[in-house]
């Protein structure tokens, strides 16, 4: 049954994971949503298990579940995007097949007063919080964690997503339907991504973002399993080599639509770590396919040269061009500093009397870090000019002494 003009759309994308999508499903239905206000879009990416039979017998039970079958396998990225392509709420949360939601009775309204928050604040991402499982013990990701305030502008939204030390998973958020309808008309078709996928579909969500807000309640359960789809592909050559070339679409597409809307000399430099990860990632995947076992050290060693075999051409100019504008930046405020250090992103900077040495980092800096003694070195020595109104003068410090010279 298709709704129309509905609060909630629930996407669940499903693949082999029968043995838990009726405690996924179970936990969406406890929640005190009225039916006519959500709807459930499972998308089945070709499951080879019985997931089909689980959620035909459900369907017969709650006329709010939508069955959408893909004709192959096309990933979870796709799966998403055809149950966001298809989806009728004026919001969309997705939550995998192999996770659930809170079933304590404090968390019942959780969804009902989600939607309450949206429609009063007019944000376009709602953030909540999430607890990790493995069946036995449940623990707390810190990494996890959402934002400590409501981010209010699209430049803190961007800054939130680009940054490497925040989390991107799409599953503990509530994104506003219009907004995911402009990134995802722009988001390529790209088949079978395993890798950073919500981090690649975040990139592009976040520029069209004005408002965020935040839940901070254990609401999510996210389901750590050992063998999960993204380690299960990543067995034989063919496979790897397959990931290798996903991640190279995917920096292809992020280059072309931060150089489309101007991204680079604003968010290159804290854009900069998400792309380490990247390239990384394959880089380890390229050496367990040459069966290198110290594939972190030939990384370093030969960064630049795996760096330009994956990244396109032009991003990593931009992103160091970008880094050298923001340090021309803080040098010109730091001119009157007869010594200075700035250590900032890649690079150390300092300043001796006009003098300037530029130093390459060993570790990224996220954070500037800006070491001057102006004060201390013009009570040692300064040279200034002053006009007291019937003549000017050289006035010079040396070692706390005052000199005045006639011009």
């Amino acid at each position: 049954m298709i709704k129309k003009n509905i609060d909630l759309s629930i996407i669940i994308p499903v693949y082999n994971v029968e043995k838990y999508l009726p405690h996924c499903l179970d936990s969406i239905f406890n929640q005190s949503l009225d039916n006519s206000d959500f709807e459930v879009i499972v998308v089945n990416d070709c499951s080879k298990g019985n997931c089909e039979e689980i959620i035909e017998e459900y369907k017969k039970k709650h006329n709010d579940i939508r069955l959408i079958n893909h004709e192959y396998n096309k990933g979870l990225y796709q799966a998403r995007r055809t149950g966001i392509f298809n989806s009728n709420g004026k919001y969309i949360m997705h939550v995998d097949g192999d996770d659930y939601l809170s079933l304590k009775e404090d968390n019942k309204d959780f969804l009902k007063n989600a939607i309450n928050k949206l429609d009063s604040s007019n944000a376009d991402i709602l953030f909540f919080d999430c607890i990790h499982t493995d069946g036995e013990k449940e623990w707390k990701e810190q990494w996890f964690n959402p934002p400590n305030k409501n981010l209010k502008n699209n430049d803190e939204i961007i800054k939130y997503f680009y940054d490497k030390g925040n989390v991107h998973t799409v599953c503990i958020k509530i994104y506003r339907k219009s907004t995911l309808d402009l990134a995802y008309n722009i988001l390529p078709n790209i088949n079978n991504i395993s890798l950073f996928e919500d981090m690649f579909q975040n990139i592009f969500i976040s520029y069209y973002a004005k408002s965020t807000i935040t839940i901070n309640e254990n609401f999510y359960y996210y389901r750590y399993l050992k063998e999960s789809n993204s380690r299960r592909l990543r067995n034989t050559k063919e496979e790897k080599e397959n990931i290798i070339y996903q991640l190279k679409l995917i920096l292809k597409a992020i280059d072309n639509f931060m150089n489309t809307n101007l991204l680079y000399k604003k968010y290159g430099a804290i854009f900069f770590e998400l792309l380490e990860d990247i390239c990384y990632s394959a880089f380890l995947l390229y050496n367990e396919l040459k069966g290198s076992n110290d594939s972190y050290n030939l990384y370093i060693q030969n960064k630049r040269e795996w760096t330009n075999e994956i990244v396109p051409s032009n991003m990593i100019k931009d992103i160091e061009e970008n880094f050298i504008h923001n340090q021309n930046i803080l040098i010109e405020k730091l001119m009157p500093y007869f010594f200075s250090i700035i250590v900032n992103k890649k690079y150390t900077v300092v300043r001796i009397f006009g003098i300037k040495i530029t130093i390459k980092n060993k570790r990224f800096a996220n954070k500037p870090i800006v070491i001057t003694f102006s004060n201390v070195l013009r009570f040692l020595f300064s040279i200034s000019n002053k006009n007291n109104g019937e003549r000017n003068l050289i006035i010079i410090r040396l070692c706390g002494f005052r000199i005045s010279l006639k011009k």
